[in-house]
């Protein structure tokens, strides 16, 4: 463990009990520890057994390590998706007779009410009809969680489609920047599915921004949400990336490692199924996605390609058209303001040929 700490919980688990004295021959011990690795936390089941020596005695051991993370997630992925499939069915049932109720209520009394009761029948059933509207959203979302993967892939430009999402959002009150590659991203991938995912990242990095601003007042700088979209190789393995960045405070250090489970969420009127959603569908389309921070300490520049070891694992964007290369190589800055990063990580289509370069659209 002095060579390997990040396997210090495995000395833990059978330190004391791997010694003639614990463990016997024809016995065996197990436990389940979590250990940090370059693709992050993992969980790993550990089985150990003694040897017979010669003697009768302890001769040596045999440990088998397991990776049981996916099994684990896909358990509470399916008990999640349950527990949002009743909720969905619970919830949405009532909510049509008390929007319907509300609005016959409004409709045949305020013609026979006094003008100052009119005022706050209005605001009533205002009121009722805008909640019930919030939980019809909500519920749609717990439906579409706890739906089966139904996705339709065609081949298709990435760029395309987060150009027609984006410029749905402009004008709106946090500015939308996209920068991407020039050339075509081609991938396999489902139109609907993916502007629903994208749809998400940025409404999330919006409503980050604001409710962060609103509790601290006007930033020094505008508040940016820049969507980047880009071709990347990393030890000749070439893939599509869509970041979606922003310039607020960041993810909570302690909710990374959950950030993307059902119900985890820092808003107080988030479902906490956003980030959800979106492991989901970047799931059915074969690719990862990863939720990190870019710390404000530290700024990188397009020229700065001597530091080599951030653990980001994000590429130069901007510094890639500067060097002229056609590929963005695996640097691990960007040019964008500090604050959180979601990164999708998808495989191109076959046969695609991609290049990388940048542009920006204001």
């Amino acid at each position: 463990c002095q060579r390997y700490p990040h396997l210090e919980p495995l000395c833990d688990a059978f330190g004391a009990a791997l010694s003639p004295d614990h463990l016997r021959p024809g016995t065996n011990i197990e436990a389940q520890f979590r250990i940090m690795g370059e693709t992050g936390r993992r969980v790993i089941l550990s089985r150990a057994a003694a040897l017979p020596g010669d003697d009768g005695s302890a001769g040596g051991f045999v440990i088998v390590l397991e990776d049981v993370t996916a099994l684990i997630q896909a358990q509470r992925d399916a008990a999640w998706s349950e527990v949002a499939r009743r909720l969905a069915h619970e919830i949405k049932n009532p909510l049509t007779p008390i929007q319907l109720s509300a609005e016959r209520l409004r409709r045949r009394l305020m013609d026979q009410l006094p003008e100052d009761s009119i005022k706050i029948l209005d605001r009533a059933t205002q009121t009722i009809v805008q909640q019930v509207e919030a939980m019809k959203y909500m519920v749609n979302e717990f439906a579409d969680y706890a739906r089966p993967p139904q996705t339709h892939l065609e081949r298709m430009d990435l760029n395309r489609l987060v150009t027609d999402v984006v410029d749905l959002y402009r004008g709106s009150p946090v500015k939308v920047k996209l920068i991407q590659s020039p050339q075509p991203l081609w991938i396999s991938g489902d139109a609907g599915r993916l502007r629903q995912l994208l749809h998400n990242l940025i409404r999330n990095a919006q409503q980050a921004l604001t409710e962060w601003e609103d509790a601290r007042g006007p930033a020094a700088e505008p508040l940016c949400v820049t969507v980047v979209s880009r071709c990347r190789e990393d030890s000749g393995l070439r893939q599509v990336e869509l970041l979606v960045a922003d310039n607020g405070p960041g993810f909570p250090e302690s909710m990374l490692d959950t950030i993307f489970e059902p119900y985890v969420t820092t808003r107080p009127k988030g479902t906490g199924l956003g980030l959800a959603i979106v492991k989901k569908i970047v799931e059915e389309h074969g690719g990862v996605v990863s939720a990190y921070n870019v710390a404000p300490t530290y700024r990188a520049t397009a020229n700065d390609a001597a530091i080599a070891d951030n653990p980001t694992g994000e590429t130069n964007a901007l510094g890639a058209t500067e060097q002229n290369v056609p590929v963005a190589k695996a640097t691990n800055h960007d040019d964008l303001a500090p604050g959180a990063r979601v990164l999708v990580r998808l495989p191109p289509a076959l046969g695609a040929e991609d290049q990388y370069g940048v542009k920006t659209d204001a």
